[in-house]
């Protein structure tokens, strides 16, 4: 169907209530891109897509979709889907009357439709340029408020696909059993994904209680650390007070030894060894045994007897004022001093080997506190850190993310690579950083350079492009007309020479860069207006110019008495030596200059 008949039936009443009536069958108010529309059996089976253009909203991008159009098919319909958010049109070319007709569907009121969806019929392409460029204007100055995000450049950009409708058109079982299968499948995979879902949504459950495990026996451990700590450090502090306290009574029995002579022997070179304070065998004791230094009995002494308390309990019971037994030694016959006094020697060494012990315990403290903390950032290191892209703005890991050189802004690597592509596609070079572009202030923006194109994975075709952009911000493709050859040679030398040789081996052709004419190889000096060529031509042959206004003259025969017929020019001259005669003037003047000069030259040349 073409021509007349194809736009009566478009623009027939039972048409527009087919079209209006598909907003009853589609309820979401969610947005379906074209490529997924053209996946739906009905559209699939009926119309093919050509070409996809991307541009600004400006009348000559619409004019240039329009001859788009004309170059995709010139003897049938074609259809354009336009899209600038948030309208979308439709314009349909069709041939009547052997002229092009654009007929544009608009399904939202206009001024000029206001009661419903419309139809414009442009009998030209300047009418239908004009009209698309009208609908789909934005305001300019909205690109120029810095408070916007990126998200206001794609007011002043369109989309445009070019769709052929197939020359078999499908039978209507073959359509719906095509659809009947797709929703079938469509079925299935929804059903395996929810499937895939549940089990995600288990995975994360799990991983959260162990999440939530790991957070728990981290503050377990930290405040068990914390409590270990503050009682080492109150053990520490109360022997080193004993010490202090055991050496000044020490001094004190000392100077009340040496006013009252012993009645008995001394005491043995070496006392006896007595066991560590209570305290700190208690604390050895409650640390579960893990790695622990615990004191041990010293030979042929009790725990257990009265006689071998140690020297902090002693002088503790001392302090509060209790008094021991008359006949209980403190450390036995070999510790004692005369007069009942204990040995400040044992009684030092003692508190020596108490502090070693928990300055050991100290150091094993400090151990385990290490691997503590070492198993915190352990715990911490295992949290995926997560980002957020500044195109979509979801939330991905870091293995995920891809930083743009320079700039060191983040995103994903589907949005960075659609960027990319659209900008490859546009033959645009360098791709800078979608959000560098957003900020008119900036000077230096990012750059998708060669590895981040590699990390986002681009297609080989595409990759090529991007290749031969890279190649062109140095070369550029030279077309020889002499072999047929395309060639890259150096941007700079190309813009520094006028007259171009072909490079490729075995070619000799030689051209001139402004007006593209060939140059033969040893002829004279090229012109690009001819007039060296004519100067070299003419003293080759001979010819002369006029004297009066250079224009060039050749004698084809008769006398060498030239008379320039150039208007408002009159000049007589000589042809043998090109000098002027006389310039204008009557008859009689003009016959005497002709006699005065020819009774010196020839007037004829005779063979």
């Amino acid at each position: 169907m073409h021509g007349f008949d194809l736009l009566g039936e478009l623009l027939s009443r039972k048409t527009v209530e087919e079209i209006a009536s598909i907003c009853d069958y589609w309820k979401s108010d969610s947005h379906l891109e074209i490529e997924e529309l053209l996946k739906v059996p009905i559209f699939r089976s009926t119309l093919s897509l050509q070409t996809c253009t991307y541009g600004e909203a400006t009348k000559q991008r619409f004019y240039d979709l329009l001859q788009d159009m004309e170059d995709a098919s010139s003897d049938h319909s074609v259809i354009a889907i336009i899209t600038r958010p948030p309208e979308i049109v439709a314009c349909l070319k069709t041939r009547i009357a052997d002229r092009d007709v654009y007929v544009i569907f608009d399904s939202h009121p206009r001024p000029t439709h206001p009661d419903g969806l419309g139809f414009i019929i442009n009998s030209s392409i300047k009418m239908a340029t004009a009209y698309l460029s009208n609908l789909l204007s934005f305001d300019e100055n909205i690109l120029k408020d810095p408070s916007l995000q990126w998200q206001a450049q794609l007011l002043g950009y369109f989309s445009g696909h070019i769709l052929l409708p197939l020359e078999e058109e499908p039978s209507t079982i073959e359509i719906l059993l095509e659809s009947s299968m797709a929703l079938l499948s469509s079925y299935a995979d929804v059903a395996s994904e929810k499937a895939r879902v549940s089990e995600l949504r288990e995975k994360v459950e799990e991983l959260e209680r162990q999440h939530r495990h790991m957070e728990e026996r981290a503050k377990h451990l930290e405040r068990r650390r914390r409590e270990e700590y503050e009682q080492h450090q109150k053990t520490i502090r109360s022997y080193e007070r004993e010490r202090e306290k055991s050496q000044g009574r020490t001094s004190s029995r000392s100077g009340h030894h040496l006013s009252h002579p012993p009645s008995i022997s001394p005491p043995p070179c070496h006392p006896p060894r007595i066991k560590p304070p209570p305290l700190l065998s208690k604390m050895a004791k409650d640390d579960k045994g893990k790695g622990r230094m615990q004191p041990a009995p010293s030979q042929g002494s009790s725990f257990n007897g009265p006689q071998n308390r140690s020297y902090a309990s002693i002088t503790s019971d001392t302090r509060r004022g209790s008094s021991l037994p008359k006949n209980t030694a403190l450390f036995g016959q070999e510790s004692t001093m005369p007069g009942g006094f204990l040995d400040p020697d044992a009684a030092v060494s003692d508190l020596d080997r108490d502090i070693a012990i928990a300055m050991e315990l100290q150091r094993e403290f400090e151990v385990e506190n290490q691997q503590l903390r070492n198993q915190r950032e352990m715990l911490q290191g295992m949290i995926s850190i997560a980002f957020e892209c500044s195109i979509c703005f979801d939330e991905y890991s870091q293995d995920s993310v891809t930083r743009v050189e320079g700039c060191e802004h983040s995103f994903c690597r589907d949005c960075l690579r659609g960027h990319a592509k659209a900008k490859i596609s546009e033959r645009r070079f360098p791709i800078f950083c979608p959000l560098c572009t957003t900020d008119r202030n900036k000077i230096e923006h990012g750059v998708v350079d060669e590895n981040v194109i590699q990390q986002i994975g681009i297609s080989e075709e595409d990759y090529k492009i991007f290749e031969e952009l890279q190649i062109t911000s140095f070369c550029v493709p030279l077309h020889c007309r002499g072999c047929a050859h395309t060639m890259f040679v150096d941007r700079q030398e190309l813009q520094e020479t006028k007259i171009i040789s072909c490079p490729w081996p075995g070619c000799q052709f030689v051209w001139c860069k402004a007006c593209q004419q060939q140059i033969e190889v040893g002829g004279p000096q090229h012109s690009c207006d001819g007039s060296s060529e004519l100067r070299h031509l003419m003293q080759q042959q001979g010819w002369k110019t006029c004297p009066g206004c250079s224009t060039p003259v050749q004698k084809s025969e008769g006398c060498n008495h030239m008379t320039c017929i150039t208007p408002a020019c009159n000049t007589h001259f000589c042809y043998i030596d090109g000098g002027m005669i006389i310039k204008g003037g009557i008859r009689k003047e003009i016959q005497d200059a002709l006699n005065a000069h020819y009774r010196k030259c020839k007037l004829f040349d005779y063979k």
